[in-house]
């Protein structure tokens, strides 16, 4: 037998294993070209490695540390734009202030941040007027003694308080009161049924497995208990919404609800609920969990976050502390009495509202907003953007970029004075509502409870960090997002 035959008979001997391997190569092959591969049509544009990407995370390196090595190079190649395969497909992100504001106003699983059309018209027709309508400073300042009551008891054992549980628990409970009038017990006790519960919807939200590779998540919950957990958990959250709303639609057409309530302190459910009823629109209740589900979830991370970094900032700027507690004392006086602020009070604190600015463009929640895809090729700064492709704002890069803030990682409120450096900017450059018609509906909202929270907080306490503190010198995040440390103590010493 020739040399020839014996490799041929050998190869044919071994065809099955040969075929499954060139099956594999070929699969390998294809999700390379899918996952790590630029498209053809998208190739003009500077792209984030991906590879490179994915060893950031891996090392936990923060956002604006990844931002500083990855991001912000690219930028001069494109007039502000480049290319990410983030969050799941190669994405177009603009991070020029001015290409930014063509892109937001240009028009471009249901809940108000992704339906369009009359769909999203006809929500929006019953969504805007009730966030108008609801400012319940009244709901957000009576729960601020139960939050004041955690610190005095914890500094009485000269214990320090770790600030992002307090602020979390304060926003679950203002946040339930205002949207559906629910109490989770948060401020009552730490084992709260509802409070363990909704903690693990949140992990369960912001998880990266289930961000990037929600397919994965779903085989991984049937092996792992904690993941039941809170699959379970996110069920049970999922039937109270339903239930409230079902509870809170009987209770309005069969007269139930008192009725001596203003419109500015009642829950956001009742609102829109009420003007369904009038005939303004319709809500499905699935339209109504979507809805709520979603800013509850959102809100909750944004606003107990701003209010833990913004209380931060005050805490290593104490010049800053002190000039903010002036202006709060200057409205409020400086009677040894916790004071709630009226609405009218919250919006005579143009400091205070300097310092929660400055806190949102440092940290901003939402670091990229919700990708539009264009119905036709369009040019954007000289740069072809390919219609059907998905285009978002990069608001992280946009608020930290040194051509268009001096010093960005310094904490400097004077940035939003009038006549500041914000105000000299063209197009938009601070964005941690988004802006357009498609900007935050729950901003006036947000604002607002910061307002009460800090305000009353200032006259009550001076604060510092302990002197053993890891993030004297800075903050040291615990993730790759802009989420407050979860280990950062706060020492509080009160005023009265």
């Amino acid at each position: 037998m020739t040399s020839q035959s014996v490799v041929r008979q050998q190869l044919y001997s071994y065809r099955y294993y040969i075929s499954i391997a060139a099956a594999v190569s070929l699969v390998c092959q294809q999700i390379y070209r899918r996952v790590f591969r630029v498209p053809r049509e998208l190739r003009h544009i500077p792209a984030v490695p991906f590879w490179r990407l994915m060893v950031s995370m891996f090392k936990e390196e923060h956002l604006t540390e990844r931002t500083n090595k990855l991001i912000y190079p690219l930028l001069p190649k494109a007039n502000g734009i480049y290319i990410n395969r983030i969050p799941v497909d190669w994405t177009i992100y603009v991070a020029s202030p001015v290409l930014a504001k063509s892109v937001l106003y240009k028009p471009g699983r249901v809940n108000i941040l992704t339906v369009n059309g009359e769909q999203w018209k006809e929500q929006r027709k019953i969504m805007n007027p009730a966030f108008h309508r609801s400012m319940p400073v009244g709901i957000f300042g009576s729960l601020l003694p139960k939050a004041f009551s955690f610190i005095d008891e914890a500094e009485s054992k000269k214990d320090h308080i770790i600030l992002v549980k307090l602020t979390q628990r304060l926003t679950l409970e203002s946040l339930g009161k205002a949207v559906f009038d629910f109490e989770f017990g948060a401020l009552d006790k730490e084992d709260s049924e509802w409070l363990i519960v909704f903690n693990q919807v949140l992990e369960a939200f912001v998880e990266d497995i289930n961000f990037f590779f929600p397919q994965v998540n779903a085989l991984l919950r049937w092996m792992s208990r904690s993941r039941r957990e809170k699959y379970n958990a996110v069920h049970k959250f999922v039937n109270l919404l339903d239930r409230m709303i079902e509870q809170k639609r009987y209770a309005l057409i069969n007269k139930k609800e008192p009725d001596n309530i203003t419109d500015n302190e009642k829950d956001l459910l009742r609102l829109m609920l009420e003007a369904e009823l009038r005939g303004e629109g319709t809500f499905t209740t699935e339209e109504l969990r979507h809805n709520m589900g979603f800013f509850f979830l959102a809100g909750h991370d944004s606003i107990s976050n701003a209010l833990a970094l913004a209380i931060y900032n005050m805490a290593i700027n104490r010049d800053i502390q002190t000039k903010a507690r002036e202006e709060i004392i200057g409205i409020l006086g400086d009677k040894h009495d916790d004071v709630l602020p009226t609405i009218e009070e919250c919006k005579r604190l143009p400091y205070l509202d300097m310092i929660i600015k400055e806190t949102l463009r440092i940290y901003p929640a939402v670091t990229d907003l919700l990708a539009r895809t264009p119905a036709n090729d369009v040019n954007l700064g000289g740069v072809l953007i390919p219609k059907g492709s998905m285009i978002s704002i990069d608001v992280h890069a946009l608020h930290h970029h040194p051509d268009l803030w001096k010093s960005p990682e310094q904490f400097i409120p004077e940035r939003f004075a009038e006549g500041g450096e914000y105000s000299k900017h063209e197009g938009v450059s601070w964005l941690p509502f988004g802006n357009g018609s498609r900007q935050c509906i729950g901003i006036n909202f947000t604002m607002m409870e910061l307002r009460v929270a800090l305000a009353m907080f200032l006259r009550k306490y001076e604060w510092e960090l302990p002197t053993e503190s890891p993030h004297l010198n800075g903050l040291v995040f615990d993730q790759i997002f802009n989420l407050a440390p979860s280990n950062m103590e706060m020492k509080f010493n009160r005023r009265y």
